[in-house]
């Protein structure tokens, strides 16, 4: 399903910035994704201060939401 120049880690998060941008509920699916293939909330934050640069608060502040939704409930509720 992905390209064979990304690993899933690496397309879950572009797909996050990708929705981010577009302020899409969407992104938390791939966030969630790129969280099983091993990304950090550090990461997470990273990809939402680039959507940030291009899509403005509206972008962060969803990212945000869905980053401390993930890694703030309870860990069976994380993937």
């Amino acid at each position: 399903m992905y390209p064979d120049c990304f690993d899933v880690k690496t397309a879950q998060l572009i797909l996050f910035a990708v929705l981010i941008s577009h302020v899409s509920p969407a992104s938390e699916f791939h966030a969630r994704g790129a969280v099983r293939s091993g990304a950090t909330k550090e990461e997470l934050h990273a990809v939402a201060g680039l959507a940030f640069l291009f899509r403005g608060l509206p972008a962060f502040n969803l990212a945000a939401e869905v980053i401390n939704k993930i890694f703030d409930s309870p860990k069976a509720e994380n993937t």
